[in-house]
């Protein structure tokens, strides 16, 4: 089951959150030998991303957990409006 977030960035700072991934069970999924990726896009259906979250992005942790890390710089070039 897929699950929806809602995050509030201000451009120039620096974005960070830890998710935590389970299962529809509630189970941790395991993040061995999987490789993790993401973008941000101006609309979900959009073949361009405003911002690449692979490779630095995102970090792969054990325990089913995911670092999302945005540095200041790549938030300053993010446009102001509602993003995917």
């Amino acid at each position: 089951m897929a699950t929806n977030y809602d995050f509030n960035v201000t451009q120039g700072t620096e974005f960070y959150v830890k998710l935590n991934l389970k299962d529809s069970s509630g189970s941790v999924i395991n993040l061995t030998d999987y490789l993790v990726s993401g973008q941000v896009k101006n609309r979900y259906g959009d073949s361009s991303a405003l911002f690449d979250l692979n490779p630095s992005g995102l970090i792969p942790l054990t325990g089913g957990q995911v670092e999302v890390l945005i540095k200041g710089s790549g938030t300053a070039a993010l446009p102001v409006g509602q993003h995917f």
